[in-house]
């Protein structure tokens, strides 16, 4: 029987680079779950003004539906009083169904961006939302330079591909400290 013991005392500054490498990486792993948090608001803001996008479209379809309907009656009236011939009463009635063909269109827009909305936010296919935010034209970008900032700055795809660099760094210092000589202590007892 024996035993055995071995200490450390110098290993080439490994110990160093172990653990900022370790750091590095739990540094990565909190950036990963903001990414994944972010990624999903983001999603669920651009499938929520998607779908006032869609709805603001049928309402265009539908204020054009009545306009030509109402060009359609003109057309009618223009017709019985001999004003206007049968041409013009045939194109009103084309842009009818040609308008309609497009509001039926817009309403399966419509329907499948909210249904998209509720698959992202977990809720079921067939709720329906009354979307109450009106659209806004989207705030000034300022210069590019300051929008590079901001992005080198905020993006966590930008921060974890720094980290993941800082880590491979690490990872070669890690490498080269198993170059330098260890110095350790051992000590063995026999019986």
């Amino acid at each position: 029987s024996g035993l055995v013991a071995n200490w450390t005392i110098f290993d080439g500054m490994g110990m160093f680079a172990a653990k900022h490498s370790l750091e590095l990486i739990a540094s990565q792993s909190d950036n990963q779950v903001e990414l994944i948090i972010e990624q999903t608001v983001e999603a669920v803001d651009f499938a929520y003004h998607n779908s006032l996008v869609q709805i603001g479209l049928l309402e265009v379809l539908s204020e054009s539906m009545d306009f030509s309907r109402t060009r359609l009656r003109e057309a009618f009236w223009s017709e019985e009083y001999g004003v206007a011939g049968t041409f013009d009463k045939l194109q009103f009635e084309n842009a009818i169904i040609t308008d309609s063909s497009a509001y039926l269109m817009q309403e399966l827009a419509v329907n499948t961006s909210i249904r998209n909305l509720n698959r992202l936010m977990g809720e079921g296919e067939e709720l329906k939302w009354n979307l109450t935010t009106s659209l806004k034209s989207p705030p000034k970008l300022g210069t590019l330079y300051d929008l590079q900032q901001q992005v080198v700055s905020s993006n966590l795809l930008v921060k974890n591909a720094n980290l993941a660099k800082d880590i491979s760094t690490e990872g070669v210092k890690l490498a080269q400290a198993r170059m330098y000589p260890v110095v350790g202590l051992g000590a063995a007892y026999r019986r």
